[in-house]
């Protein structure tokens, strides 16, 4: 926080343009922590990630605010915010509804209750974080604001001659619009090999690997895997008649297939205890071929302490204990597939195999994670693009609004199977970052640049007055927050670690592409309309 209030304070030099973007993602994240209690919800893995991305989410509005009012000074400071609010409010409103819908698709693609209760609450807290950019902000800017500048022409120089301006944004202007086929063409040699990198990205939903190596807890869990078998439990559940001799069979036929698996030493059941008391009988180590020598044998065991865990007390269900010793989810995988594989061959209708247990699970959350990580990506895409299409009365906006987002989105992934950053319960949720400022950037550079164009039909003058405006805004919004995040590289839980770094990626690959691949659309859809035109 902060690196923030100081990255915030080196960009605006005022106390106003720290105060108001940190105020404005304080206020929306209370009002929905506040709900969430009243409503009964309470923060879990995922959902405690919400007021991280409202303050990533919510900030930009405020600081495209605060910025446009900057630009927008004058004599009269009424008619000036009014200029500015006239200016902004329909891109910060277009970036809220887009944002809200592209978090509301985490509601209906999501297989987790709790992705889904972060969708919710997330789309909820991006409305509360752009009505207070439209209206809390500009009510306290007219309140407390003084206006120096005298005219535009001062503002202008003024601008131009920043330090931001003079030495990056004005060059920046320059080189996309003298060399946008050169960008063009390196964006898409960027794309195509993060493309190849999201083909490597590995999942996992292990809790264990959430430590680092030398944390004790790994240490231990480790030890277990390797000495003592795991510590993952795994349970093969029987429905039938425990004392049937073809049940107790297909246990030990179970028992045995299992132990041949890498990673599975030793199993128990009620069956073994049966085929032991039959062993110390003087019948052989066998499970007896009649259900009366069975019940026999099963008189002797009443009463044991570990027959509840084996068998029901109507003895018509009972399971196989063991653990797996492997916490890598691919190990996992083949394992489930490795069971199931006996299960359907085996289970009958007399005897009904199901397999359960950690392994399962993991693998169930695996593919689900996967599932709604993509589904919800690819309709908040489609949403993105419906709204934005519909709002500036054309399809192709709506195209080249979504640019950033799919850019950005493959970057991140790309990155992540270079360097072996697994998709988790935390990391996925990076994702949603990257489309909230994707949108947020891309819109604000659009209609930005399509307003000035209008005006003057001169693409290198709204691309530099783009860059100026629009531009200044999105840099200290991916600097600012970037830097914040960045600090989480220093905590001693991997997941964190990772999302700290992410986060911050997602920022500049949101920013970098909004300020050279989507001007580089613009530029060239621009030049051929003059083309056309003339």
């Amino acid at each position: 926080l902060i690196v923030i209030m100081l990255i915030l304070f080196l960009s605006f030099q005022s106390a106003r343009g720290v105060i108001l973007p940190l105020l404005s993602s304080a206020i929306s994240i209370i009002w929905v922590l506040g709900i969430m209690q009243l409503l009964g919800f309470n923060l879990d893995l995922i959902s405690s990630n919400i007021p991280i991305v409202l303050l990533a989410v919510g900030s930009a509005y405020t600081i495209h605010v605060i910025n446009r009012v900057n630009e927008e000074k004058g004599k009269n400071r009424k008619k000036a915010l009014v200029r500015a609010l006239t200016y902004i409010t329909v891109p910060v409103f277009l970036s809220g509804i887009t944002t809200v819908f592209g978090f509301s698709s985490f509601i209906f693609g999501a297989y987790l209750t709790m992705i889904r209760n972060f969708g919710i609450f997330t789309s909820l807290g991006t409305l509360f974080a752009m009505i207070i950019a439209l209206v809390f902000v500009p009510a306290l800017v007219s309140l407390f604001s003084v206006y120096r500048r005298k005219n535009t022409k001062a503002k202008v120089k003024k601008r131009e001659n920043t330090l931001m301006g003079k030495w990056f944004l004005m060059p920046f202007s320059r080189l996309i619009a003298k060399h946008p086929k050169y960008i063009f063409a390196g964006s898409l040699l960027l794309i195509l090999v993060s493309v190849i990198g999201v083909f490597q990205i590995k999942t996992s939903v292990n809790m264990v690997n959430y430590f680092e190596k030398t944390n004790s807890t790994r240490i231990t869990e480790d030890l277990m895997q390797q000495k003592f078998g795991g510590s993952l439990p795994v349970f093969v559940v029987f429905k039938g008649d425990m004392q049937s001799p073809e049940v107790l069979n297909t246990m030990m036929e179970t028992e045995d297939y299992m132990k041949k698996y890498p990673y599975v030493k030793t199993t128990e059941s009620v069956a073994d205890l049966i085929k032991q008391m039959n062993n110390v009988m003087g019948e052989g180590s066998k499970i007896p071929n009649s259900k009366l020598k069975i019940q026999q044998l099963w008189f002797l065991l009443e009463g044991q302490d570990i027959m509840p865990q084996l068998v029901t007390k109507n003895l018509n269900e009972g399971i196989i204990q063991s653990r797996f010793g492997s916490a890598d989810s691919k190990d996992m995988e083949n394992f489930v597939t490795y069971m199931n594989k006996f299960i359907t061959a085996h289970s009958t209708k007399d005897c009904q195999i199901s397999l359960t247990g950690m392994p399962s699970v993991y693998v169930r959350l695996n593919n689900s994670l996967v599932r709604s990580q993509f589904t919800s990506l690819g309709l908040a895409i489609l949403l993105v693009i419906f709204i934005v299409s519909l709002v500036l009365k054309s399809i192709r906006k709506g195209f080249y609004a979504a640019v950033p987002i799919i850019v950005t989105i493959i970057f991140l992934f790309g990155f992540m199977g270079y360097v072996g950053i697994a998709l988790n319960v935390a990391t996925v949720l990076v994702a949603s970052i990257a489309l909230g400022m994707g949108i947020d950037y891309s819109i604000h550079i659009i209609t930005y640049y399509y307003n000035d164009f209008n005006e003057t039909m001169n693409v290198e003058r709204s691309i530099k007055n783009t860059m100026m405006v629009s531009g200044k805004a999105i840099i200290i919004n991916v600097v600012s927050v970037a830097a914040g995040f960045l600090v989480l590289l220093f905590s001693h839980i991997v997941p964190i670690q990772d999302f700290g770094l992410l986060v911050a990626l997602s920022m500049v690959g949101s920013g970098f592409a909004a300020l050279t691949l989507l001007p580089v659309i613009l530029i060239m859809d621009s030049r051929k309309y003059l083309k056309n035109t003339n």
